[in-house]
């Protein structure tokens, strides 16, 4: 069995796909736990290509309600 403690590892929580306008490609969002530390994480990948990520959280809804997802998908 492969030892996954020295590698960098996330646990997949939560994708989500927000619409802007219709007939638009989605921006995605997603959430992820960074195991060895236990703290969330979200990643926004908006549709050109932009990626953003949030600040470590305690929580995975504080990680999705950090100013830096929240500004860039308004």
């Amino acid at each position: 069995m492969v030892d996954l403690s020295k590698y960098d590892t996330y646990e997949l929580i939560k994708k989500y796909r927000v619409y802007f306008k219709e007939g638009e490609k989605p921006a995605k969002i997603t959430i992820e736990k960074y195991l060895k530390t236990g703290e969330y994480y979200a990643i926004l990948k908006l549709p050109d290509g932009k990626k953003f990520s949030s600040h470590p959280t305690k929580t995975p809804e504080d990680a999705l309600n950090d100013p830096v997802i929240s500004f860039n998908v308004k």
